[in-house]
């Protein structure tokens, strides 16, 4: 019956997220999609043929099941944790059984590099590339990834790979943010700023709305990454209007916080602590970067204002939100880096 079917569920996860921005409930439906799918699979009584099995596994159904877990890879939501852990094992077990579906590989290694598991996701890539060596896809991302381990000699080799698989690759966002983090690297921001003004002149990076959709965690970092450029350069006038802009193109997105973290670490750059400090506070607590910005506070306390009580006042400050044991390890790690 359709009671039983993952696919309800599965529907109405999809509009509890799209039209409601429902985090709690958006991974509810998909745990209850995911519960009744592989319900069925197990109650497969006689495998006819391994085409019957394929159909009844669905590696299709499963791979957007899993997308859907692993956009809370980069909302920044309470889900997090929980959510990516189900999509990354959901493609597992589809790997298991269809292992050439490179597809499965290269979602799972883009949500472990997404939350820092950078030697798994490395692992991850390069089963993907055993399975097809020509995979664009899997060398711009094992780029971004060796960029991340700053590694630029491998990144710059795989960026290179990724060209010579597809031409075409040159206009993905991701290419842009490679690109110019390597030319940066080699001492050439001229270089990088042109190919920054080239990504975000392309259609779906500043409004979102090409089909396909640029994402907007690689929007966002096209937004960030040009305004560390123009600040590299000095040009502080042209670093603030593009932060500004991206502040007023995603605000209330998850990626908000990113935007407002940037922009603070451009005051400060600008010697605007107070502003810096100010723009800080926009972050509210409930938002998965709180913690990061009041990190970034206590540092500014420390390394401009030289003030170690308003420094070591952050992580108690976080304590208090929640004493968890990792709130006590930052609060004992503060005590004793101003005592060293």
């Amino acid at each position: 019956s359709i009671d039983q079917s993952a696919q309800l569920p599965y529907l109405k996860a999809l509009l509890a997220w799209r039209r409601e921005r429902n985090e709690i409930e958006h991974v509810r439906l998909l745990r209850k999609a995911e519960k009744l799918h592989f319900q069925k699979v197990a109650n497969q009584v006689v495998v006819v043929s391994i085409f019957d099995s394929y159909r009844v596994l669905d590696p299709d159904f499963l791979i957007q099941l899993a997308k859907e877990f692993l956009i809370h890879a980069k909302a920044g939501s309470n889900c997090t944790d929980d959510a990516v852990n189900r999509g990354i094992n959901i493609l597992e077990r589809v790997v298991d059984q269809v292992p050439g579906l490179i597809e499965a590989h290269l979602l799972a290694a883009g949500a472990q590099f997404a939350t820092g598991q950078f030697d798994v996701a490395a692992r991850t890539l390069d089963v993907a590339l055993e399975c097809d060596s020509q995979s664009a896809p899997a060398h711009l991302l094992m780029a971004q990834l060796e960029i991340a381990r700053n590694n630029f000699r491998g990144a710059d080799t795989a960026l290179e790979q990724a060209i010579a698989c597809d031409f075409e690759v040159r206009k993905a966002p991701a290419y842009a943010l490679v690109k110019s983090k390597l030319c940066l690297h080699k001492g050439s921001p001229n270089e990088a700023l042109g190919t920054l003004h080239d990504a975000m002149r392309a259609s779906g990076v500043r409004d979102g709305a090409e089909m396909p959709a640029v994402s907007l965690s690689e929007r966002v970092a096209l937004f960030i990454t040009l305004g560390e450029v123009f600040a590299g350069l000095g040009r502080f006038d042209e670093a603030t209007s593009i932060l500004a802009e991206a502040r007023e193109r995603f605000r209330g997105t998850p990626e908000e916080a990113r935007v407002i973290m940037s922009s603070s670490m451009l005051a400060a750059k600008r010697n605007d602590f107070d502003n810096a400090v100010s723009i800080l506070c926009d972050i509210p607590q409930a938002s998965s970067a709180y913690i990061d910005a009041m990190k970034l506070k206590a540092k500014l306390y420390l390394t401009v204002k030289h003030d170690k009580c308003a420094y070591v006042q952050c992580f108690q400050d976080l304590v208090a939100l929640d004493p968890s044991v990792a709130t006590y390890e930052q609060l004992g790690g503060a005590y004793m880096h101003i005592q060293a």
